[in-house]
């Protein structure tokens, strides 16, 4: 692999700041921060070289200017063994600065991202209670990458790729964007903390920060190599080992698998080699690894190779209170402890110490788990004796709680649902991670991510194209809706799209038009955020259409409002007032409340200020506030309010309180997973600041803004802001690009229908014209 980057190529511009509360964050840090090592492996016994690597890790570490290095190398090189070694010599070498704390995180064993932020806040922190003010991975992100700041930190990152795009034009980019704004934070801020990535693919979203330096990991020398074998107990004649090494091409991985064959069948006799053994020239790397581990399980014994294809349907670390449920099933012939030491010893297993529990290379892993799955009765089984494991682990749910504490119930679904057990799943994935009243998973924690990966285990293979597999209808739609849901929230709207829409196929299958109507409403909040005006009216009715074939009239209520707020976008605006008008009567005759809530009653508000009707704005934002907002404990409608009450106060020009609203609605977004929310509370704020004449502190507001909203797609949003930044540069009398924000804004606006968005791009038109006179 060779992948050349030279420091001197990459722009020193600086890179996105972390927008969150610094004192909070620096006065967060632990006095007795440790060295968490509790997901790092055992050091090897066999290590030898890579010297000259370790002392560019060296010098990458005391030099100010680096903050990330990538170790990148095929699978098998050593990487995870390189960054092992090189944290022990750095810790005992005190010619070199030392870490005030080390946190590793390897994420083959843990992928889940909403797990790392939580592990590596408790980890600075020293507890779980910063945890409650953090509900999002977003926040989390921002508030971690401020914590850097207040000390020199070394974070190890392992694995990386299992969250890297593996092929295609995204290859080497990072799949969830929080991570990747973390380690963006981590490269552009001024801080002395460290990162060290180890990873198969190049770090893409990286590569550009002058912060960043990449290391490739490449096969062992010919002297460590044969090194390596003799550590391992190899013996022979010189050129005997060295040709070895040269044929398996200094693959430590291989070296070492075989070594150990060697050592336990031929007393490590290098003459004794099976010459079949032997790769062939064309033969593709992962092959040969393949190759030695089909030879090495003729010589296993079978309980051996049962333990091996067992422990490769595990997707986290295996707990050593795991060993006699799981592997002994019932057998008292069966030693878990002894036959874990004795695949440890023949380099099969790993053992995290600190955590007293187990892993598997990967490569080992895929070798084990495609024997297993290659007879699914004997898969299923063994999918159920692990799903019951981790329902006996299943505690009640603490009050403020953890990914960690959702583990044995997350595991538990998948492991089901990996046995074809669906139905027995989804009563566990609603009982203790959606819970009814405390939607614990998505509202309280914010976990979209962990809950869409959850929420797909329910596909066969995970693949979202197929239908849910559990049997009842009102599962299969929990399940579309709930995708598309956790879709949405993570600002992935175009993939939303068509779970939404299987969701409204399910229902109508079923004439569940109340389901129907859902579903309409969803596709229309889609295609408004897309910039589809013209299909969100046609959604719209149709929702509307289906609320009024159920009989329920709450649901007609919220159809008619999203109805009207379509036509406020378009400049409908009498048939909107008329639809509002409509939905509030509704509104009045169910639950006695003279205003619309929620959603509902912040759409209404925000077209009777765009009419001038600021006194009836007030009243409606006021009274969702107190009433709703404040009962219900729905931050996004808590911050959509403030918003509101920040253009109110904006537009009578108390200048003073519309500071502080949009403060508030922008301090309260931060803290949730829903971009929607938080571009618009970056627009408001960013727009009004532009008007008093603050250029710069606008800008920064706007374009944060502009990466979300182009990122996910959201074009109204897009017209919106760039309208924001038309304003900053004629704050900034930068007339020509005034005009071509605002011309452009106008371009999309008229292309989507967008009504205010023609309006408001007109307005810096005219400005622009008449300061040019």
């Amino acid at each position: 692999m060779a992948f050349v980057i030279h420091r001197h190529s990459k722009s020193p511009e600086p890179g996105p700041q972390p927008v969150t509360d610094y004192e909070k964050a620096w006065n967060s840090i632990s006095p007795h921060i440790s060295m968490e090592m509790s997901g790092a492996p055992e050091l090897l016994d066999e290590w030898v070289g890579r010297e000259r690597l370790l002392a560019a890790l060296d010098r990458d570490w005391a030099d100010p200017k680096c903050q990330l290095i990538g170790l990148i190398g095929f699978g098998g090189q050593g990487k995870t063994s390189i960054a092992r070694q090189w944290v022990d010599l750095l810790l005992k070498n005190s010619a070199l600065p030392q870490p005030e704390g080390v946190f590793w995180w390897g994420f083959y064993e843990k992928r889940n991202v909403d797990e790392f932020f939580e592990a590596a806040l408790i980890y600075l922190s020293g507890g779980h209670d910063i945890l409650a003010d953090l509900p999002s991975s977003h926040a989390k992100a921002n508030f971690l990458a401020a914590m850097l700041q207040t000390g020199r930190y070394l974070f190890i990152l392992d694995g990386l790729e299992v969250l890297q795009y593996q092929q295609g034009d995204e290859y080497g980019l990072l799949t969830n964007t929080d991570l990747m704004e973390f380690l963006n934070f981590f490269a552009a801020i001024d801080h002395d903390s460290f990162c060290l990535i180890t990873s198969r693919a190049p770090l893409y979203d990286l590569i550009h920060f002058v912060s960043y330096m990449h290391q490739d990991v490449n096969r062992l020398s010919q002297h460590d190599g044969h090194l390596l074998l003799e550590n391992v107990g190899v013996w022979g004649q010189e050129d005997q080992l060295d040709r070895v090494v040269e044929q398996w091409d200094g693959h430590a991985l291989t070296l070492s698998l075989l070594g150990s064959y060697l050592v336990r069948l031929h007393h490590g006799n290098i003459a004794e080699m099976p010459p079949d053994l032997t790769p062939t020239v064309d033969e593709p790397r992962y092959e040969r690894v393949k190759r030695l581990l089909r030879r090495y399980d003729e010589h296993l014994t079978e309980p051996e190779r049962e333990f091996l294809q067992t422990f490769s349907a595990f997707r986290v670390p295996v707990p050593e209170s795991a060993l006699y449920p799981v592997f002994r099933h019932g057998n008292p012939e069966i030693a878990p402890l002894k036959l874990v030491e004795q695949l440890a010893d023949y380099r099969m297993l790993r053992r995290l110490p600190q955590k007293n529990t187990y892993t598997i290379h990967p490569l080992i892993r895929d070798h084990y788990w495609s024997r297993l799955t290659s007879d699914p009765v004997k898969a299923k089984v063994v999918h159920h004796r692990i799903a019951d494991y981790y329902l006996s682990a299943i505690r009640q749910v603490p009050e403020n709680p953890t990914i960690e504490d959702l583990e044995p119930a997350i595991e538990a679904v998948h492991h089901l649902c990996q046995a074809g057990d669906y139905d027995r799943a989804f009563p566990i994935l609603m009982q203790h991670l959606y819970d009814a009243k405390r939607r614990v998973i998505s509202h309280q924690l914010g976990a979209y991510e962990t809950a869409l990966m959850t929420l797909l285990d329910f596909f066969p293979d995970q693949d979202g194209r197929q239908d849910p597999q559990v049997s009842d209808p009102l599962a299969k739609r929990f399940i579309l809706n709930g995708v598309g849901f956790c879709l949405m929230n993570l600002g992935r709207l175009r993939e939303a799209v068509p779970f939404f829409r299987r969701y409204i196929t399910h229902s109508l299958n079923q004439q569940f038009w109340h389901g129907a109507s859902i579903g309409y409403q969803n596709l229309t909040w889609l295609h408004t955020y897309l910039g589809e005006l013209a299909t969100s009216s046609r959604t719209a009715e149709r929702a509307l259409n289906y609320a009024r074939r159920s009989g329920d009239r709450a649901e007609e209520k919220d159809a008619l409002a999203l109805r009207a707020w379509t036509a406020h976008l378009q400049g409908n605006l009498a048939e909107a007032t008329n639809a509002f008008e409509q939905s509030t009567a509704l509104e009045q005759e169910l639950s006695n409340q003279p205003y619309l809530d929620g959603l509902h009653g912040i759409w209404y508000a925000d077209h009777l200020r765009r009419l001038g009707q600021l006194e009836a704005a007030g009243r409606i934002t006021l009274a969702n506030l107190k009433n709703w907002v404040y009962r219900q404990r729905w931050v996004k409608d808590e911050s959509q309010c403030y918003r509101i009450l920040g253009d109110l106060r904006a537009t009578a020009g108390c200048r003073d309180r519309a500071r502080r609203f949009y403060n508030r609605a922008l301090k309260l977004a931060r803290k949730i997973s829903n971009r929607a929310v938080l571009i618009e509370a970056l627009l408001a704020r960013g727009r009004w600041l532009a008007q008093q004449g603050y250029a710069e502190d606008a800008r920064s507001d706007l374009e944060e803004g502009l990466t979300y909203a182009v990122f996910g797609e959201y074009r109204l949003y897009e017209a919106d802001i760039r309208i924001g930044l038309a304003w900053s540069h004629v704050t900034g009398n930068n007339l020509p690009a005034a005009h071509i924000e605002a011309e452009r804004a106008k371009q999309m606006s008229e292309e989507m229908r967008y009504y205010w968005g023609q309006v408001d791009a007109e307005a810096v038109l005219q400005q622009v014209a008449t300061s040019r006179q």
